[in-house]
């Protein structure tokens, strides 16, 4: 069955629909899941940077990276369904796991760390959802609009 297939990790079929390459403008390379917001300064249509969700103009998450980037090259950028990678994979991208995502749990941008997830709603800043863990390995994109947290 196809959802068991993209489940695995077998994203034929589903990557067309789901996912897009942009360019990453980062120093430093680009992590798989790393979350990544576009970049609308006029002449930077098309670019990301990492996101960060403590500030209006880094907290609209545009996806996350489905494989390692290159700053100046394009990244493979996953905007929707589920994301499937190894739980070492996870644990440099989620602040608050050691062995993967939590299953069950939602998973917002980070506030402190730019490119990260975390399942802690952060205290000040803005709540931008990122998605939900459907086991320690996947993760179900669902990205939402942020809001402005008032402390």
């Amino acid at each position: 069955m196809a959802d068991e297939n993209i489940l695995s990790g077998d994203r034929s079929g589903f990557a067309a629909n789901n996912m897009h390459q942009i360019l990453a403008v980062e120093e430093s390379n680009v992590l798989p899941g790393t979350a990544l917001a576009a970049l609308v300064a006029v002449g930077r249509g098309g670019e990301v940077a990492r996101a960060k969700a403590d500030s209006g103009d880094s907290t609209y998450v545009t996806g996350l990276a489905v494989k390692a980037g290159v700053s100046g090259e394009r990244v493979h950028t996953q905007y929707a369904g589920p994301l499937v990678l190894s739980t070492e994979q996870w644990d440099a991208i989620a602040e608050d796991t050691s062995v993967g995502l939590e299953n069950g749990a939602p998973y917002y941008l980070s506030a402190t760390t730019a490119g990260k997830i975390t399942k802690t709603l952060p205290g000040a800043g803005f709540a931008a959802p990122v998605g939900v863990a459907t086991s320690p390995t996947c993760l179900l994109i669902n990205i939402g609009f942020p809001s402005v947290i008032i402390p």
